[in-house]
């Protein structure tokens, strides 16, 4: 996925995010309304009392006729996925890229403030193996217990190399086990940057690949050499 975040003096309305997403049909024929929802509960003395749910339009979701490309479009901002069966980066980059050229033509926002690539690996493994010998970031097993069901792991890292406000957020663990009997581990990667620019597409593309480019270092330093014979 690769996602844009941008600022409004005034967020334009659902009309305008729905005249924009008609705009897209021809490419993205399937068109359904994304809702924010929000449970809020009050508590007394003994059990909770009273519960309320609210629910607030945010924009709409687009999806192309073979089913593998998403295009959700926000009140602040935009975002595009791959899903599989998945290409290269240079023509995912450019699709996105020309959607984002049209959002900000289209909605006219003065200000970026996220950049964000993220990418979900599921990987199947043999049931029953040392995970230690697939990924170098796995949990320590106590001797006790040398069998594990699942787990999860979160490391938030700061990449201030990149620039100041830039992070890595890796979760990884286990989805369960296959019909087969393997298991599915789950290794999800999100680089993202806070800014606080005005539009600039060379500049902006130019931070996307700064961010694709750590996403392959931190996936490079987590894998070992067992995973990157399955993937190949």
């Amino acid at each position: 996925m690769i996602d844009l975040q941008v600022g409004f003096q005034a967020e334009p309305s659902l009309l305008t995010l729905e005249e924009f997403s008609r705009s897209l049909e021809s490419d993205y024929p399937t068109r359904h309304p994304m809702n924010a929802v929000q449970l809020s509960m009050k508590f007394d003395e003994g059990p909770i009392s009273e519960t309320s749910r609210t629910s607030t339009a945010i924009g709409y979701r687009l999806t192309n006729a073979r089913g593998d490309r998403v295009v959700q479009i926000r009140r602040n901002g935009i975002s595009f996925s791959h899903m599989a069966p998945y290409g290269d980066w240079e023509s995912f980059s450019r699709d996105a890229r020309g959607l984002f050229i049209q959002y900000t033509n289209a909605l006219k926002p003065p200000r970026v403030q996220r950049l964000a690539v993220r990418y979900i690996n599921r990987l199947e493994l043999p049931a029953r193996v040392d995970l230690a010998h697939y990924f170098t970031l796995t949990p320590k097993i106590p001797d006790f217990c040398p069998e594990v069901e699942g787990y999860f792991l979160q490391l938030v890292l700061p990449q201030k190399d990149i620039r100041g406000d830039s992070k890595v957020i890796v979760n990884t663990g286990l989805e369960g086990a296959t019909s087969e009997g393997a298991i599915v581990t789950l290794l999800d990667i999100d680089v993202f940057t806070a800014l606080d620019c005005s539009w600039d597409e060379e500049q902006v593309w130019g931070v996307y690949q700064e961010l694709r480019n750590r996403k392959n270092e931190v996936f490079e330093s987590i894998i070992t050499d067992k995973v990157r014979s399955l993937i190949k």
